[in-house]
């Protein structure tokens, strides 16, 4: 998780939330973009961000598959608070060269 979060992971609510997994989680907190994206580049190399202001359609969205024998080491799907998204969050110029795909949000 990149920070700030808006909430505590302490929190009764977020323990009673994740209750039949989160002993399975193996959590990180990043203070913020640049602190996730220092500790994680090998993880970045192959990413698809999420927004509800994405270009490409989930069901466009070319994610690599293992049947393509080109699968990569791993693929990290980023999402942005449902506040303020990722482009408030990290910027236009962190996202630059990688898909955008439109998550629409449900009401």
């Amino acid at each position: 998780m990149v920070g700030p979060l808006g909430f505590s992971l302490d929190s009764s609510k977020v323990k009673r939330a994740g209750l039949d997994y989160w002993q399975h989680v193996d959590l990180s907190v990043y203070d913020d973009w640049e602190h996730f994206e220092e500790k994680n580049r090998e993880l970045l190399v192959h990413r698809f961000y999420l927004s509800k202001f994405g270009s490409t359609s989930l069901l466009d969205a070319r994610f690599p598959s293992s049947s393509s024998g080109t699968t990569p080491r791993s693929t990290t799907l980023v999402f942005g608070s449902e506040t303020s998204g990722l482009y408030e969050t990290i910027g236009e110029k962190a996202m630059q060269g990688y898909p955008v795909i439109s998550l629409p949000m449900l009401v």
